[in-house]
């Protein structure tokens, strides 16, 4: 009954599946399991898109973002009743996006890296609860800002109401979120697990619902206040590859110490609509191959997006996706 148990509450926060690669170092560390007898998993994606429009700037602009995170759990063994000292977990994120740009207006290179770990402290019948403890560095080229240093950490408890229903609550701070970066923020989470076609999840700062109304359609609506959307529909050809249309925003916060202020930050934030097909060449091994436009395209600065101020933006483009999952 424990393991059931643990198994429900664990859940009571939407797993943020996008169709890029997957944040590891933030609530997801904590709150989702690795599958047995899976101990490691690896995602890397590479976005290439095409020269286009930089307004204020006679000159086109190229872009690539390249994405990277992993996750590996490290198994403890001893388990007391009623506290369990949970599989720790680490992670790690990358995120880099350089810029072929011929003038001043904007740097090369952006870059945001970051390492967590996470640790599982309660399960006590309905109850549980976890840790997550993270640093990462965000600037633009290179790592010589010392003002990019930022330290990331939730604390999440879960309450199982039924086998269907779970509740949550979770504080998250952030100290590179790119709204109120400096304030640790409550949220909290109902999910329902309504049918084996329907669930969904009500909440703040995710939400989330996910709908299959047969074997081969899946539909997928994930929010992520504030730097996140992503919505999927999937088609299965079969049991190995499959067919998808999406939608996703980001936003991206990162230090510069060439702004006057200390305290503000860049911030790019990027619209995608892509179509794509993936497949799972066996039980390691998973790819995504897409193409698209992206639109929306701004840099901004300020200390947070509440009262940023656009720099430059950039016109539509197509682009070209590969995204790459490793597990062991």
């Amino acid at each position: 009954m424990k393991q059931k148990t643990t198994a429900l509450s664990i859940s009571i926060f939407p797993l943020l599946f996008t169709a890029a690669v997957h944040a590891q170092t933030g609530p997801r560390l904590l709150l989702e399991p690795l599958p047995e007898p899976e101990n490691y998993r690896l995602n890397i994606d590479v976005a290439q898109f095409g020269d286009t429009d930089i307004d204020r700037s006679p000159n086109d602009v190229g872009m690539t973002i390249y994405e990277a995170s992993g996750r590996a759990r490290f198994r403890l063994g001893a388990i007391t009743e009623g506290i369990q000292k949970a599989q720790p977990r680490v992670g790690f994120d990358l995120f880099v996006l350089d810029l072929s740009n011929d003038d001043a207006l904007l740097p090369g290179q952006f870059n945001d890296a970051s390492v967590g770990v996470s640790l599982g402290i309660l399960n006590d019948d309905k109850w549980v609860a976890g840790i997550a403890l993270g640093v990462g560095f965000a600037s633009v080229n290179g790592f010589h800002d010392g003002n990019g240093l930022y330290g990331k950490a939730d604390l999440a408890v879960g309450y199982t109401i039924d086998e269907k229903q779970t509740v949550g609550l979770v504080l998250n701070y952030d100290g590179n979120r790119s709204i109120l970066p400096d304030v640790p923020l409550p949220g909290f989470q109902y999910t329902n697990r309504y049918s084996d076609e329907l669930t969904f999840s009500i909440g703040f700062p995710f939400s989330s619902v996910r709908y299959k109304p047969d074997g081969k359609w899946t539909f997928d609506v994930t929010f992520a206040i504030p730097d996140n959307f992503n919505g999927t529909v999937d088609y299965a050809i079969n049991e190995t590859f499959g067919v998808f249309a999406g939608l996703s925003s980001k936003n991206k916060s990162f230090h510069w110490d060439e702004l006057q202020d200390n305290t503000d930050r860049i911030f790019f934030s990027q619209n995608r609509a892509e179509l794509g097909v993936r497949g799972t060449i066996d039980e390691r091994f998973s790819f995504v191959a897409a193409g698209g436009v992206a639109f929306g395209q701004e840099f901004e600065v300020g200390f947070d997006t509440r009262e940023s101020r656009k720099i430059a933006e950039l016109d539509s483009s197509f682009f070209g996706r590969l995204g790459l999952e490793f597990r062991f």
